[in-house]
């Protein structure tokens, strides 16, 4: 949007009333005043600049205007009481321009002049130098960049660094470069700071940015091991996973298929119901103050065993050319696949793997029972075994 400057040329008439009828003569000052803004931004476009008599003079004189805009001391520039005033025509750069306008009245002139400053932009060049991390461990790489705005379109920027606080922007050989990455090996507050500026920007002073990175030691920690037999109510132990410094408080997280279950302040874990069928791994962390927390790779994973809370049973009447119906039981056993077994005083009836069976007359005076097997790859092999039928 165009600021528009005003400049009202008021003509005292009680006073100057001769001079409106009277011959020409020299330009006088002091009757005619001008109001304008103290500032016209270069990026803003032209401004209009007004002029005006405060009453119109008598017997039909006309009052015309002549502009001196570019302060040589001649109002060749523009005529007429309205004109635009181009601070990129008219001004060479930042800084203070002044500009008149002529009123003449049937042989008679005045004059007005105002100081207009001349500034580059209406929105301020401005610097932030922003980084992912406020804080690092020592020896982890840490990336800035400088984020600039309102520099003119096609302006060159050049940008110093100050990376080690000494006050001086001179640990960058490239000034167009404003983008850095550097690591410490001390631990600490550390200040980076970066000024910029652009080629149009004259006298005006460097923008300056600044970002502070607080540096720790990390806690360092060993690969866990996970050992012990997989199954539903037996203990698992985590070994290795040794924190340095030493004195850093371990904790040790319990995870089923990747997702953590349980936190313990020790390295054992007693395998649940919701276990079964699960891998389970266990992941350390170590905290200690005034370091980074570490944190452990995550250990083996143990495969826990299917686990049977119900025993299979049959229905059915132990006489020959009876139908036996086998029933599996109660399994936690998420992703396995079901097996039927007929066995004959505990032992394999060979082609008996339905989950029916008609007794046979080899099965006289034998005892009949079921074996229902779970299975999946990677897992244990859990089986579970019926009560005997009284004999055939």
């Amino acid at each position: 949007m165009h600021r528009r400057i005003a400049v009202v040329i008021t003509v005292i008439v009680s006073t100057l009333a001769a001079a409106l009828t009277a011959a020409p003569a020299s330009a006088a000052t002091g009757a005619v005043q001008i109001y304008a803004p103290a500032t016209v931004a270069l990026d803003e476009g032209p401004a209009t600049l007004l002029a005006a008599v405060d009453e119109e003079p008598c017997c039909g004189q006309s009052v015309t205007y002549a502009w001196d805009l570019d302060n040589d001391g001649a109002y060749d520039d523009a005529t007429g009481d309205r004109t635009e005033w181009d601070p990129t025509r008219w001004a060479t750069g930042p800084g203070q321009r002044t500009v008149r306008v002529l009123a003449a009245v049937d042989g008679a002139s005045f004059v007005a002049s105002s100081t207009i400053t001349v500034i580059r932009s209406s929105s301020p060049f401005t610097l932030v130098l922003q980084s992912l991390m406020s804080a690092a461990t020592t020896g982890t790489a840490v990336g800035f960049w400088a984020t600039t705005t309102n520099a003119p379109s096609g302006s060159v920027l050049t940008y110093g660094w100050d990376l080690d606080a000494d006050g001086d922007f001179d640990d960058v050989a490239d000034p167009g470069q404003g983008y850095v990455s550097l690591a410490w090996d001390q631990p600490g507050s550390h200040v980076v700071t970066v000024r910029a500026r652009h080629d149009q920007m004259g006298d005006d002073p460097w923008a300056i940015s600044s970002t502070t990175v607080v540096v720790t030691v990390p806690v360092t920690l060993t690969d866990p091991t996970l050992t012990g037999i997989a199954r539903v109510g037996q203990r698992l132990t985590a070994t290795g996973a040794t924190a340095s410094p030493g004195n850093a408080v371990r904790t040790w997280e319990w995870l089923r298929d990747g997702t953590v279950v349980a936190t313990t302040g020790v390295a054992s874990y007693v395998l649940t119901t919701g276990d079964a069928g699960r891998r389970i791994s266990v992941r350390v962390r170590a905290a200690l103050a005034g370091h980074q927390p570490g944190t452990s790779v995550v250990s083996n994973a143990l495969a826990v065993a299917a686990h049977n809370t119900a025993r299979p049973s049959i229905t059915g009447v132990a006489r020959v050319g009876r139908r036996l119906t086998g029933r599996p039981g109660s399994w936690v056993a998420p992703g396995h696949t079901r097996s039927f077994q007929w066995l004959r005083d505990g032992r394999v009836i060979r082609g008996a793997t339905r989950s029916s069976y008609v007794v046979a007359r080899g099965d006289r005076g034998h005892r009949i029972s079921l074996r229902v097997t779970m299975r999946r790859a990677g897992f244990p092999v859990v089986s579970a075994v019926s009560a005997a039928l009284p004999r055939v």
